[in-house]
Formats: structure tokens, C-alpha cells, sequence
């Protein structure tokens, strides 16, 4: 799978910093690479969403601000947009906690969760029913590479608004 290419904040700043994040793995890669102002680089540090597993280096190589080139499958990055940033918990049935089916069954109930239950923006809420329009026409592990695109650019318009 080619990597996404998106912008994940609208930050007027020029880019002053690239940070990696590395696999764990042996031999290790990169996951993804985000292009940030110097105040968002340490924020995005110093809250921990990168695992201790980063590198900041200074940049001028001419990237705009905001852009995450992103080498993960598409399923892990949607899930990360779960924990990170719409963060409900699992869902609860007859007062017990079940697991998610798949992750289009998870954007489903996080949706529904933080956008029709708790009256969310609705631009955001725009963005997020653009999702699950194309991620609910196939199961999960049956979409194309243009439709799990489709899924991440519809969250990252949601996650910088």
C-alpha cells in the first residue's frame, strides 16, 4: 500500500520540524513522518502520542506545515484516530462490555457516540457520516485502496477543524 499523504492541522506556522515515529520491530521503519511548527512539535512530544519512538529533526525541506506522511496500514490509523482523538471506550451492552467487530463498526459507534448522543459539531459530524458512507459499503479487510483513502481524508478534515 502506497503511504497517505495528508494535512492534520491547519497551523498558519511554517514547517520548522519533521518528527518519525519507528516501528519497534526488526529491521526497524518508519510509520510516519508529520511536519510541524516548533509549538507543535513539542506538544505533540510532550503529550506522549508518539511512543518514546520519535525523531525531531530540524527541516527546510519545503513541506507545509500539518502534512503526516503516513506508511501505516489504513486500519491502524483509523484506530489511532479512535484512541487519540475520539476516544469513547468500548461498547456496552446489557450493562457489559463487548468488543468492536472491526474498526468500521467502531467509527460507527464512536460516531454515534460523540456526534448524535452528545450533540457534536456538526461540521465535524459532516466529515465522519463522509466516512462511514464509504467505509460501511464493503467489510472491513475488503476495501479498496481508494476507499480507505477516502475513510483517512474524511478524518483528517474532521481532526483539524
Amino acid at each position: 500500500m502506497l503511504p497517505s499523504v495528508r494535512s492534520v492541522t491547519g497551523c498558519l506556522l511554517p514547517a520548522a520540524q519533521s518528527t518519525t515515529r519507528r516501528t519497534r520491530h526488526r529491521p526497524p521503519h518508519t510509520e510516519f513522518v508529520l511536519y510541524t511548527c516548533d509549538r507543535h512539535a513539542r506538544a505533540l512530544t510532550a503529550g506522549g502520542h508518539f511512543g518514546g519512538r520519535t525523531l525531531l529533526t530540524r527541516t527546510d525541506d519545503g513541506q507545509q506545515r500539518g502534512t503526516m506522511i503516513d506508511h501505516r496500514p489504513a486500519e491502524r490509523v483509523v484506530a489511532n484516530h479512535f484512541r487519540l482523538w475520539l476516544g469513547t471506550g468500548t461498547p456496552v451492552v446489557d450493562g457489559r462490555e463487548v468488543p468492536w467487530r472491526d474498526w468500521v463498526h467502531e467509527l460507527r459507534g464512536h460516531y454515534e457516540y460523540s456526534y448524535l448522543e452528545r450533540g457534536g459539531r456538526a461540521e465535524i459530524a459532516d466529515h465522519l457520516d463522509r466516512a462511514l458512507s464509504v467505509a460501511e459499503r464493503a467489510q472491513a479487510g475488503d476495501h479498496t485502496e481508494e476507499q480507505l483513502a477516502a475513510v483517512l481524508d474524511a478524518l483528517a478534515a474532521a481532526e483539524h477543524l
